[in-house]
């Protein structure tokens, strides 16, 4: 709840500079653009609060049945780990615990062809081997062998993404035992040339070119471990804030939700 006061005031504030002139027009566009709603296109957003374990991995995006689910026991939902000191998710790094959200219940399946944007705010407690490469998200298997990372971190701190059959990386790291926010946006199929854009705290580091086929998978996500979890690492980590869009946000709507606790993440490191 406190959360969604925070995004409340940051948009009244942004609001209320523009009609009073306090800060500079481009200063206030830059922030707050017309394409900069952090609700428009969300399907599913975790924020981990709650008095019950169902309210805590309860969907947020107020109109979407997507749901949350914990399988295992080395998955914990704690009320004063994440951003700001509230509540988050904790992955112990057990291959066989990780959470599933269900968008295929919902209709919302990640297909091969869509359009959309997946992010988190994640704090690693030990970064993989250097060899390598664990899924902070990862298609569910449909029982035929599909499914592949959608996003991933490896041993040197580089997120990347397996989505084509090929390993693509984005061009900075993150650092172990502090707060970074993450987002990876994929075009849609059928435009041309098909790219992922790769987002660190709020800003593009650099964008891929997907030039092989991406696959269906069942269309569920599922976080914190790969989908063949007994062959490969799991994270070893906090995450909070995960979104979920059926749609390419821009930079400006991702540097706006970074800003809802960028600030905060600073001064605290």
């Amino acid at each position: 709840m406190k959360k969604l006061w925070k995004r409340i005031a940051a948009a009244a504030l942004a609001l209320c500079v523009t009609a009073c002139g306090v800060l500079q027009t481009d200063y206030a566009a830059m922030t707050w653009a017309a394409e900069s709603n952090p609700d428009d296109g969300l399907i599913g957003y975790w924020t981990f609060e709650g008095n019950t374990q169902e309210e805590q991995l309860a969907n947020k995006a107020s109109d979407q049945a997507v749901r949350a689910v914990i399988t295992g026991s080395g998955v914990t939902l704690e009320n004063a780990a994440g951003v700001d000191a509230h509540a988050a998710a904790s992955f112990g790094g057990n291959s066989n615990s990780y959470l599933t959200l269900n968008l295929v219940g919902a209709n919302q399946g990640l297909q091969a062809s869509s359009a959309f944007t997946i992010g988190l705010w994640l704090k690693m407690n030990a970064m993989p081997g250097a060899e390598d490469n664990t899924s902070i998200f990862h298609q569910e298997g449909d029982g035929n062998g599909n499914g592949r990372a959608i996003l991933t971190i490896g041993g040197s701190g580089k997120i990347g993404t397996y989505l084509d059959a090929t390993n693509r990386y984005g061009s900075q790291t993150i650092q172990r035992d502090e707060w970074h926010h993450v987002m990876l946006a994929v075009d849609a199929a059928g435009g041309g040339t098909r790219k992922a854009y790769f987002y660190l705290d709020g800003v593009k580091t650099n964008e891929v070119t997907l030039t092989g086929s991406l696959v269906n998978g069942s269309g569920n996500i599922r976080v914190g471990a790969h989908r063949l979890n007994a062959d490969n690492p799991a994270i070893n980590g906090v995450m909070d804030e995960i979104r979920y869009y059926n749609k390419v946000i821009d930079a400006d709507t991702v540097k706006a939700i970074y800003d809802l606790h960028g600030d905060v993440i600073r001064i605290q490191q």
